[in-house]
């Protein structure tokens, strides 16, 4: 992965508004299933986290690749998208993809969608707010699949999460999430005991064989990462890859009401990849 810095001067209907700063853009690039990926990320537009690549997207992302999945044909949502690497990528793997977020964040996914997908491609995206747990009643519940990459990272959210995932999945979903377990926010107690109170789910630590390790700094940064936007206690991998404390060891395959199935990871010994099934 590379990376580039660039500002850019605000617009004039920005100037309008009052926001005179110019907007701080990190370009990272990234290589997955043949496909080179600039993730731009607005550092200074009050994203907060969103503004980050988290290692459990970019997880997901390769094991796509090591799958050599393809979503031709299949209706993809993605919740938290963020920068939106997965969803792009999916996107690109041929699938007809709705990437969502809070509001204030779309402009950095329409952005990244903008700079990745060719335009012959661009009626297969989607870019649309979606606020847990309030207005997911207005999505269809006939999706193939639903993406999520660490979005269980707050416990105040959980609640809201699983009322969405239970409405989008209604008529039959396969649900991948890529999560890191953290004991400082409930997220082992959300996957071993909310989860499976409404999905047939098992855990598997077959994501964290995805990750390429990072080269250590002297001062225990990974080589890349950048002091400045890297969260205070978030320790980056590379720069705009971040490693949040806690084990990335969570990858639910979370189905219809038909029976459960393997997804092939016999071709992979060192995985250990189970479908589920709704209850």
């Amino acid at each position: 992965m590379s990376a580039v810095r660039r500002v850019e001067p605000p617009c004039d209907c920005a100037a309008k508004d009052g926001a005179s700063d110019p907007t701080v853009i990190f370009e990272n690039k990234y290589e997955f299933c043949g496909y080179n990926l600039k993730i731009a990320r607005f550092i200074n537009a009050n994203l907060g986290f969103s503004a980050y690549v988290w290692e459990a997207g970019v997880a997901l992302c390769r094991y796509f690749e090591k799958q050599n999945a393809s979503f031709t044909g299949k209706t993809v949502i993605e919740l938290g998208s963020g920068t939106g690497i997965v969803g792009i990528l999916t996107t690109l793997l041929g699938g007809e993809v709705t990437m969502t977020d809070k509001p204030n964040t779309l402009k950095q996914i329409e952005n990244n969608v903008s700079i990745n997908i060719p335009s012959a491609c661009r009626h297969r995206i989607n870019v649309q707010a979606l606020t847990w747990g309030e207005d997911h009643a207005r999505f269809p519940t006939n999706y193939d699949f639903i993406l999520g990459s660490d979005i269980v990272y707050s416990s105040v959210s959980y609640p809201a999460l699983v009322e969405t995932l239970c409405h989008l999945a209604k008529q039959g979903a396969t649900i991948y999430l890529s999560s890191e377990l953290r004991k400082m926010n409930g997220s082992p107690y959300f996957h071993d005991e909310l989860l499976p109170q409404h999905f047939n789910c098992q855990r598997s630590a077959a994501l964290a064989g995805c990750l390429r390790p990072p080269t250590p700094l002297t001062d225990g940064r990974a080589h890349g990462a950048d002091p400045s936007t890297t969260p205070p206690g978030e320790p980056g991998l590379l720069e705009g890859l971040i490693r949040s404390p806690g084990t990335l060891q969570a990858a639910l395959l979370i189905g219809s009401a038909s029976p459960p199935r393997a997804l092939e990871d016999a071709k992979y010994p060192d995985r250990d990849m189970i479908g589920c099934s709704s209850l």
